[in-house]
């Protein structure tokens, strides 16, 4: 089973890409703050234009559903024309659709302003394509969970700065939120930079071709054209045509894959996406009916149901920083099983319990702990199913199953409130219980899930077996080619004016490997081993030499 193509993992982490995830970072949580800031004081707001409960649900579902949708198109578009461009678009609409609501003359207005500010809340996807396209496997929950625990933060901090603006106007949240779109946009615009890595190679193939044209434009100038010239410039115009249709990225033609095709939605992502809106539908019991159940059956105010809040909130970035922690020494699949199993038990214990002390401590500290985990390793288990070509579709699909839950979970638990108090926790215990059993079936069926990946796990597709000869085609040869030639490039060498250095020091670098499975095995390890030790020595160890001696 294998998750992703080894060819499509990014390299070792450089000081460009975490100043890339780090804005997006910052972007991401600008966007969520402006969702977070309008929260509380929304009821308020729609109940001057004179709004029933029915149509206040509609405001909060408007925006909901529409976000769903914009995830679908969100990722594939940010598959096709990069990450960038579809932060920037999420962010400015952001911006926008916030100031419109603001401005909002009447119940309908405001409706219809939701439904444009829903349309560009589904940054989050897009986001985590960044970081997957940035980050090699081994490092990525990490960074994942980092982003959950960003968009935990704004959370927590966004209803109480809300509800302290609202006090100077009711409508001074929505420009507050409008505020921060336009600045997330501009840090976007300015400092941000693509990462999707074959919209890279596309636009250094372009710079590449222009570059050659320009150069063969000035050593023809003068020179008097031939025939020979022209048939020798005929066929280089059919080679580079056979070059342009050659994708560096591994297509069908791959031959070690579960995930076939480079755009082919694998079985395992359809299975975690099953997972993600179960495990949502039981986290919806709670942010939909905890604060009504709190309040009918202890008796609490509205603001003791609110620190609860703050502290069960706080309590996920817990988890998440305990998943960072503890994500290098034990499988994703694990956290997400144990995750889910102890929210599961957790959720059909709540009913039953009839001291406030007894249900505050499974909600804040069980709860809480629990979804800090379960979020973030279900975005890494997803990510690690991606190529270049699929992951920003990969990555909204998991958004779209999390968002249906978010739709289908308030309106479920709050029939089911109607009939019992404790209802909604034991459906959503059920939902957990089926989202458990799927990952133990996962587990079952696919073994290689249950270790922790690591960086040399890459070497065992080429190490592993007797030596048998690849059937090599001309269109081999283009392929590693142009996959060579776009890399160079982009690192800045002049491989074309100094051609066979290069290929004399590829021959040094790649020495001849063994026929026995074990010696190749051994001998790929230590030259990818040796690979990693100098290229971090070259970054660290020669910079640092350099500036001495200046």
């Amino acid at each position: 089973m294998n998750a992703g193509k080894q060819g499509d993992e990014p390299g070792p982490l450089t000081a460009q890409a975490i100043i890339s995830i780090l804005i997006v970072f910052f972007s991401v949580f600008l966007d969520f703050m402006g969702v977070s800031l309008v929260q509380p004081i929304l009821p308020f707001y729609a109940e001057e234009f004179g709004a029933t409960p029915t149509q206040l649900g509609a405001l909060y579902s408007s925006y909901s559903g529409m976000s769903l949708l914009a995830s679908l198109f969100m990722g594939k578009f940010s598959d096709r024309f990069g990450r960038k461009p579809m932060i920037c678009f999420s962010l400015f609409g952001t911006c926008v659709g916030f100031l419109a609501c603001g401005l909002a003359q009447n119940y309908g207005q405001l409706l219809a302003f939701r439904f444009l500010t829903g349309i560009f809340g589904s940054s989050i996807s897009v986001a985590l394509a960044v970081i997957t396209d940035l980050v090699p496997a081994p490092s990525r929950p990490k960074y994942l969970a980092t982003q959950g625990a960003v968009v935990s933060l704004a959370f927590i901090m966004g209803p109480g700065i809300g509800s302290g603006l609202a006090q100077f106007n009711i409508q001074v949240p929505f420009f507050a939120s409008s505020g921060l779109g336009a600045f997330g946009f501009l840090v976007s615009i300015v400092a941000l930079r693509e990462s999707h890595p074959t919209v890279l190679k596309q636009r250094a193939l372009k710079q590449q071709k222009q570059s050659d044209l320009n150069e063969h434009l000035k050593n023809t100038e003068n020179a008097p054209i031939t025939g020979d010239d022209r048939n020798a410039a005929e066929q280089d115009d059919k080679d580079l045509e056979d070059m342009d249709q050659i994708k560096v990225v591994r297509e069908t033609d791959d031959a070690d894959g579960e995930n076939g095709d480079g755009d082919k939605i694998p079985v395992q992502v359809w299975i975690l996406c099953a997972v993600n809106t179960l495990t949502s539908l039981g986290f919806t019991a709670y942010t939909s009916m905890l604060a009504l159940y709190l309040i009918e059956v202890f008796a609490l105010d509205s603001l003791s149901v609110g620190y609860v809040t703050l502290c069960w909130a706080s309590m996920s970035v817990i988890g998440n920083v305990t998943f960072i922690v503890l994500s290098s020494r034990m499988s994703t699949y694990k956290f997400l099983l144990f995750g889910t199993l102890i929210e599961c038990v957790a959720s059909l214990v709540l009913p039953f319990l009839t001291n406030l002390w007894a249900a505050l401590s499974v909600v804040v500290i069980v709860v809480g702990a629990a979804a800090g985990v379960i979020t973030p390793a279900s975005s890494a288990l997803h990510a690690s199913f991606t190529t270049p070509r699929n992951r920003g579709t990969i990555l909204s699909l998991s958004s779209v199953a999390q968002n249906l839950a978010f739709i289908i979970g308030p309106l479920l638990h709050g029939t089911v409130y109607g009939i019992d108090t404790g209802l909604p926790f034991f459906v959503g215990g059920a939902c957990l219980f089926l989202a458990f059993c799927l990952v133990v079936m996962m587990l079952c069926k696919w073994p290689t899930l249950r270790s922790v990946p690591h960086q040399t796990d890459s070497t065992q597709s080429l190490s592993v077996g007797m030596y048998v000869a690849d059937t090599v085609k001309r269109r081999d040869y283009m392929k590693l080619g142009k996959a060579l030639g776009v890399m160079l490039s982009e690192r800045k060498y002049n491989w074309v004016t100094y051609m066979p250095r290069v290929i004399d020091y590829l021959n040094v670098v790649l020495p001849p490997l063994s026929d026995a499975p074990e010696v190749r095995t051994e001998e790929v390890k230590f030259l990818e081993t040796q690979a990693y030790q100098g290229y971090e020595a070259f970054r660290h160890g020669f910079a640092a030499s350099v500036a001495v001696q200046h």
